[in-house]
C-alpha cells in the first residue's frame, strides 16, 4: 500500500511536520501601549519569526521550501 519512502518510524504511519522558526530583531519598531498588551505581544514588537524547515515530529526529516 505504501512505499517505504513514505513510511515514517511512528509505526509506518505518514509524516506529521510541523514548522520550525528562527526568531530575529525586528528593524522597525512601532509605538503602541504596552501597559494594554500580553507579553506575548510586546515580545513580537522587537522580535519576529522567520520560517526556516519543517520537521517531522516522530522521525525528523526536515522540508526545506
Amino acid at each position: 500500500m505504501f512505499s517505504k519512502k513514505n513510511r515514517c518510524y511512528n509505526g509506518g504511519k505518514q509524516h506529521k511536520f510541523t514548522p520550525r522558526y528562527e526568531e530575529t530583531p525586528n528593524m522597525f519598531l512601532h509605538k503602541a501601549n504596552v501597559n494594554n498588551m500580553s507579553p506575548d505581544a510586546i515580545k513580537s514588537l522587537f522580535f519576529q519569526k522567520v520560517y526556516i524547515k519543517d520537521v517531522c515530529e516522530w522521525c525528523g526529516k526536515e522540508i526545506k521550501k
